[in-house]
Protein backbone atom coordinates (compact mmCIF):
# COMPACT_ATOMS: atom_id res chain seq x y z
CA UNK A 1 0.00 0.00 0.00
CA UNK A 2 2.93 2.36 0.55
CA UNK A 3 4.31 1.70 -2.92
CA UNK A 4 4.28 4.85 -5.06
CA UNK A 5 1.94 5.32 -8.00
CA UNK A 6 2.95 7.56 -10.89
CA UNK A 7 0.16 8.88 -13.05
CA UNK A 8 -0.99 11.91 -14.99
CA UNK A 9 -2.59 14.63 -12.94
CA UNK A 10 -5.74 14.40 -15.09
CA UNK A 11 -7.03 10.85 -15.60
CA UNK A 12 -10.07 9.40 -17.30
CA UNK A 13 -12.18 6.97 -15.31
CA UNK A 14 -14.86 5.21 -17.39
CA UNK A 15 -18.32 4.66 -16.00
CA UNK A 16 -18.77 1.05 -15.01
CA UNK A 17 -17.99 -1.64 -12.48
CA UNK A 18 -14.92 -1.66 -10.24
CA UNK A 19 -13.48 -4.49 -12.36
CA UNK A 20 -13.88 -2.35 -15.47
CA UNK A 21 -12.28 0.64 -13.71
CA UNK A 22 -9.25 -1.45 -12.63
CA UNK A 23 -8.83 -2.91 -16.16
CA UNK A 24 -9.06 0.56 -17.68
CA UNK A 25 -6.42 1.95 -15.29
CA UNK A 26 -4.13 -1.02 -16.03
CA UNK A 27 -4.61 -0.44 -19.77
CA UNK A 28 -3.53 3.18 -19.22
CA UNK A 29 -0.32 1.94 -17.59
CA UNK A 30 -1.23 2.68 -13.98
CA UNK A 31 0.07 0.11 -11.49
CA UNK A 32 -3.12 -1.21 -9.91
CA UNK A 33 -4.01 -4.80 -9.09
CA UNK A 34 -7.28 -6.73 -9.11
CA UNK A 35 -7.19 -6.73 -5.30
CA UNK A 36 -7.31 -2.91 -5.35
CA UNK A 37 -10.97 -3.12 -6.36
CA UNK A 38 -11.73 -4.30 -2.79
CA UNK A 39 -10.01 -1.27 -1.33
CA UNK A 40 -11.98 0.92 -3.73
CA UNK A 41 -15.16 -0.86 -2.65
CA UNK A 42 -14.55 0.22 0.97
CA UNK A 43 -13.41 3.74 0.05
CA UNK A 44 -16.40 4.43 -2.18
CA UNK A 45 -17.31 4.45 -5.85
CA UNK A 46 -14.71 6.12 -8.09
CA UNK A 47 -15.75 9.29 -9.89
CA UNK A 48 -16.27 8.79 -13.61
CA UNK A 49 -15.06 11.00 -16.43
CA UNK A 50 -11.99 13.22 -16.44
CA UNK A 51 -10.83 13.91 -12.89
CA UNK A 52 -8.06 16.04 -11.44
CA UNK A 53 -5.94 14.11 -8.93
CA UNK A 54 -3.93 17.27 -8.05
CA UNK A 55 -0.68 15.21 -8.06
CA UNK A 56 1.28 12.86 -10.30
CA UNK A 57 3.12 10.90 -7.56
CA UNK A 58 1.40 9.47 -4.50
CA UNK A 59 1.05 6.30 -2.49
CA UNK A 60 -1.33 3.70 -3.84
CA UNK A 61 -3.82 4.23 -1.00
CA UNK A 62 -3.72 7.99 -1.68
CA UNK A 63 -4.30 7.31 -5.38
CA UNK A 64 -7.27 5.02 -4.71
CA UNK A 65 -8.74 7.49 -2.22
CA UNK A 66 -8.41 10.35 -4.73
CA UNK A 67 -10.21 8.28 -7.35
CA UNK A 68 -13.26 8.37 -5.07
CA UNK A 69 -13.01 11.99 -3.88
CA UNK A 70 -11.48 14.08 -6.68
CA UNK A 71 -13.56 16.57 -8.60
CA UNK A 72 -14.03 16.82 -12.34
CA UNK A 73 -11.22 18.41 -14.30
CA UNK A 74 -12.61 21.69 -15.65
CA UNK A 75 -11.43 24.35 -18.07
CA UNK A 76 -12.38 27.95 -17.30
CA UNK A 77 -13.64 30.00 -20.25
CA UNK A 78 -14.82 33.60 -19.93
CA UNK A 79 -17.03 35.17 -22.58
CA UNK A 80 -16.70 38.94 -22.44
CA UNK A 81 -19.75 41.11 -23.31
CA UNK A 82 -19.46 42.53 -26.82
CA UNK A 83 -16.97 39.89 -27.98
CA UNK A 84 -17.85 38.52 -31.43
CA UNK A 85 -18.79 34.88 -31.89
CA UNK A 86 -15.79 34.34 -34.18
CA UNK A 87 -13.33 35.21 -31.41
CA UNK A 88 -15.38 33.43 -28.75
CA UNK A 89 -15.33 30.16 -30.71
CA UNK A 90 -11.65 30.61 -31.48
CA UNK A 91 -10.86 31.07 -27.78
CA UNK A 92 -12.98 28.07 -26.74
CA UNK A 93 -11.44 25.86 -29.44
CA UNK A 94 -7.92 26.74 -28.27
CA UNK A 95 -8.77 26.18 -24.59
CA UNK A 96 -10.48 22.83 -25.28
CA UNK A 97 -7.80 21.59 -27.70
CA UNK A 98 -9.96 21.63 -30.85
CA UNK A 99 -8.63 22.78 -34.23
CA UNK A 100 -11.77 24.87 -34.66
CA UNK A 101 -15.26 25.25 -33.23
CA UNK A 102 -18.51 26.58 -34.62
CA UNK A 103 -21.79 26.07 -32.82
CA UNK A 104 -25.25 26.34 -34.33
CA UNK A 105 -26.22 29.10 -31.88
CA UNK A 106 -27.72 32.35 -33.25
CA UNK A 107 -25.22 35.20 -33.66
CA UNK A 108 -24.84 37.17 -30.44
CA UNK A 109 -26.87 34.68 -28.38
CA UNK A 110 -23.95 33.25 -26.37
CA UNK A 111 -24.45 34.65 -22.90
CA UNK A 112 -21.41 36.54 -21.54
CA UNK A 113 -20.32 34.62 -18.47
CA UNK A 114 -17.56 32.46 -17.03
CA UNK A 115 -18.09 28.82 -17.94
CA UNK A 116 -16.38 25.76 -16.51
CA UNK A 117 -16.29 23.06 -19.17
CA UNK A 118 -15.28 19.51 -18.30
CA UNK A 119 -12.03 18.29 -19.76
CA UNK A 120 -12.79 15.80 -22.52
CA UNK A 121 -16.05 17.40 -23.72
CA UNK A 122 -16.61 16.87 -27.44
CA UNK A 123 -17.41 19.79 -29.76
CA UNK A 124 -21.08 18.80 -29.73
CA UNK A 125 -21.16 18.65 -25.93
CA UNK A 126 -19.52 22.09 -25.68
CA UNK A 127 -22.05 23.57 -28.12
CA UNK A 128 -25.03 21.88 -26.43
CA UNK A 129 -23.89 23.09 -23.00
CA UNK A 130 -23.31 26.69 -24.14
CA UNK A 131 -26.66 26.72 -25.96
CA UNK A 132 -28.55 25.33 -22.96
CA UNK A 133 -27.00 27.73 -20.44
CA UNK A 134 -27.39 30.75 -22.75
CA UNK A 135 -31.02 29.89 -23.47
CA UNK A 136 -31.84 29.62 -19.74
CA UNK A 137 -30.17 32.98 -19.01
CA UNK A 138 -31.93 34.73 -21.90
CA UNK A 139 -35.32 33.22 -21.00
CA UNK A 140 -34.94 34.43 -17.41
CA UNK A 141 -33.97 37.92 -18.60
CA UNK A 142 -36.85 38.07 -21.12
CA UNK A 143 -39.38 37.04 -18.49
CA UNK A 144 -38.08 39.77 -16.19
CA UNK A 145 -38.31 42.41 -18.95
CA UNK A 146 -41.39 41.35 -20.95
CA UNK A 147 -43.12 39.00 -18.52
CA UNK A 148 -42.91 36.08 -20.96
CA UNK A 149 -40.51 34.31 -23.36
CA UNK A 150 -40.80 34.85 -27.10
CA UNK A 151 -37.59 34.02 -28.96
CA UNK A 152 -38.26 36.16 -32.07
CA UNK A 153 -39.19 39.26 -30.09
CA UNK A 154 -36.34 38.84 -27.62
CA UNK A 155 -33.74 38.13 -30.31
CA UNK A 156 -34.78 41.24 -32.27
CA UNK A 157 -34.21 43.39 -29.16
CA UNK A 158 -30.93 41.61 -28.50
CA UNK A 159 -29.67 42.48 -32.01
CA UNK A 160 -30.84 46.12 -31.72
CA UNK A 161 -29.13 46.53 -28.36
CA UNK A 162 -25.97 44.97 -29.78
CA UNK A 163 -25.95 47.48 -32.66
CA UNK A 164 -26.47 50.38 -30.23
CA UNK A 165 -23.65 49.08 -28.03
CA UNK A 166 -21.28 48.88 -31.03
CA UNK A 167 -22.17 52.44 -32.13
CA UNK A 168 -21.54 53.75 -28.61
CA UNK A 169 -18.12 52.08 -28.58
CA UNK A 170 -17.25 53.70 -31.92
CA UNK A 171 -18.32 57.16 -30.65
CA UNK A 172 -16.11 56.74 -27.57
CA UNK A 173 -13.07 56.11 -29.73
Amino acid sequence: MIQPVKTNRIVYIPNGSLNYTIKSLQKDGIDVLKIDKYILFFLGKPQSGWIDLKNTKMTKIDFLYRLTTSKAALKKITIIPGETDYFIYKKIAKKMGFKSLKCNIPQGFLYPNTYYLPYGFTKKEVCDYLDKVSLKKHQKLAKRIFGYWNFKKYYRYLIISSIIQKKQKIKMI
